[in-house]
């Protein structure tokens, strides 16, 4: 049996930087510090910022530039940290935002609690309705799926028995629900699983909920005690998700693995009041739809010769690509996902 050696050289600048998120890093806001908290791979809790302007930090997301948002609730701002930088105003007259996420094209979306609505703020800070008003009572968290609709949690406190809900968002707008009603009482957070299902956390339950993609109930992946309250959960590309509690038990961030199985990542002092958690993309670099950033070069192999690959790294805001038709699956990962073709 004979050994190969390969020497590859690959270099991608748009992944190196100099200070500020790292790619991978845990990113979390907190109501009542007024502040964002990067949790590194060390679990080591530094602040990226607390205080004015915030007074009310709600949403967050991580754009592939690594730059940060926050909803700030109370003056209806979204505030952008770019990486390395001040703190600033990105986007204002958004009545009530409360969540956050990066479309597959890097705008951002956002819901807002006083408008009832799923909003889309493009790069210029202006902001535009996907859909608003019924069926939503009170839209929360937000994912995107791999078709690129989007996912909503309503948690539709106030609206009658069967108002909390799983919904699905087409680009154009049309809100059709995924799941309604019981076994929800307070869902908020919304994520995807790495075999296609969706995770919905719920505050009132105290658990994490699987919704299969398929159709059907939903079933509880982890409950209370080993969660409590959980107010928002997010993918950490690797097959599990990150879950934001916060309760008179305490504040922590939550490692939940696909049997249910739990591990704190991170807990107590500095986190008062924790919102919502969202973890930075691995590889990051400018978004376009369907296209990531190629590097070429070759493998030598003995007696081989030389042989010429291309190499294609996806954000990990594209969260998958599909099997050929008539599949309708994916290949899912949000999973910074490196693929290679001769």
């Amino acid at each position: 049996m004979s050994l190969r050696t390969i020497s590859l050289a690959l270099l991608l600048p748009a992944l190196a930087h100099a200070q500020g998120v790292e790619g991978g890093d845990i990113l979390v806001s907190d109501y009542a510090v007024n502040g964002v908290f990067r949790i590194d791979h060390a679990g080591t809790v530094t602040t990226l910022h607390a205080g004015a302007p915030l007074t009310s930090a709600s949403g967050l997301a991580v754009n592939g530039a690594l730059d940060v948002f926050i909803a700030n609730y109370n003056n209806g701002t979204i505030y952008r940290i770019p990486r390395g930088g001040a703190i600033a105003p990105f986007a204002s007259g958004i009545s009530g935002p409360i969540r956050l996420a990066v479309d597959h094209d890097g705008t951002l979306l956002v819901t807002s609690l006083a408008q009832k609505a799923l909003l889309r703020v493009d790069g210029t800070g202006q902001s535009t309705p996907i859909a608003s008003g019924a069926p939503f009572v009170r839209p929360f968290g937000i994912a995107v799926d791999v078709d690129g609709s989007y996912l909503v949690a309503d948690d539709g406190a106030g609206g009658g028995a069967n108002a909390p809900a799983l919904y699905r968002v087409s680009r154009g707008g049309q809100v059709t629900p995924i799941w309604q009603g019981a076994p929800f009482r307070l869902p908020q957070g919304v994520a995807l699983l790495p075999d296609g299902d969706f995770a919905v956390s719920d505050g009132l339950v105290d658990c994490v909920f699987r919704v299969p993609r398929a159709g059907g109930a939903p079933t509880i992946v982890v409950v209370t005690p080993a969660i409590d309250n959980p107010d928002a959960l997010c993918e950490d590309f690797e097959g599990r998700v990150l879950v934001a509690e916060s309760s008179a038990a305490g504040n922590r961030v939550d490692l939940v693995d696909r049997g249910g199985g739990v591990q704190t990542v991170a807990s107590g002092l500095p986190f008062r009041n924790l919102e919502v958690v969202a973890r930075a993309p691995r590889l990051s670099g400018p978004a376009t739809i369907g296209v990531g950033q190629t590097a070429n070069f070759a493998l030598r192999f003995a007696g081989e010769g030389v042989t010429p690959y291309a190499m294609w790294a996806t954000l990990s805001v594209f969260p998958g690509l599909p099997f050929p038709a008539p599949d309708t699956r994916a290949i899912f990962g949000n999973a910074d996902v490196l693929l290679g073709a001769t």
